[in-house]
């Protein structure tokens, strides 16, 4: 009897000491909450994703700019790719790993990698372009563009990349 309460009691001690923390989300979220106008512009973007669109505020935190309407949903793009989104997902986080070409796609159950080409830069009609990469799931043999269309300010006005398992696609474009 006393070695069943012994564990229980470290099962008790560990297990409520585990918490999960999604930093930039949390800085995000405390940004919002606190009405602060640090470095976000209300609602200037849209999210689209499987049919949904969501008006979502940009938030420099470190590095990164992090899309987030200010409850559930939080997409980070650090630049060049969507390397995380939250508030998607019944399989939970959406987290693309990016290693050289080499794109990995994964919620908690299931995996997608994607082999890609560099980035390159396409004209659009003489003021506004786009960096363009081209990604081939080799599994399937499926291709998924990338984009980053810019405006003649060289300003970014949409993101479109594949972020999940499925081969679903997110577009975040400015109003």
């Amino acid at each position: 009897m006393m070695r069943t309460c012994t564990v229980c009691l470290l099962i008790l001690l560990f297990a409520s000491g585990c918490t999960v923390s999604v930093p930039q989300w949390q800085t995000v979220s405390s940004l919002i909450r606190s009405g602060s106008d640090l470095n976000y512009q209300d609602y200037q973007w849209v999210l689209q994703y499987r049919g949904i669109d969501v008006p979502v505020y940009a938030v420099a935190v470190e590095g990164s700019i992090v899309f987030s309407d200010s409850g559930d949903i939080a997409v980070v793009f650090d630049g060049w790719s969507v390397t995380k989104a939250l508030g998607f997902s019944p399989g939970g986080t959406l987290k693309i790993d990016i290693d050289d070409q080499l794109y990995t796609i994964t919620d908690r159950f299931r995996l997608m990698q994607l082999d890609c080409e560099a980035w390159a830069r396409v004209d659009l009609n003489g003021r506004e372009w786009q960096w363009s990469r081209s990604c081939v799931n080799p599994a399937t043999g499926q291709t998924y563009p990338s984009l980053i269309k810019m405006n003649e300010q060289n300003q970014i006005v949409s993101i479109e990349q594949v972020v999940d398992p499925d081969g679903n696609r997110i577009r975040i474009s400015k109003r």
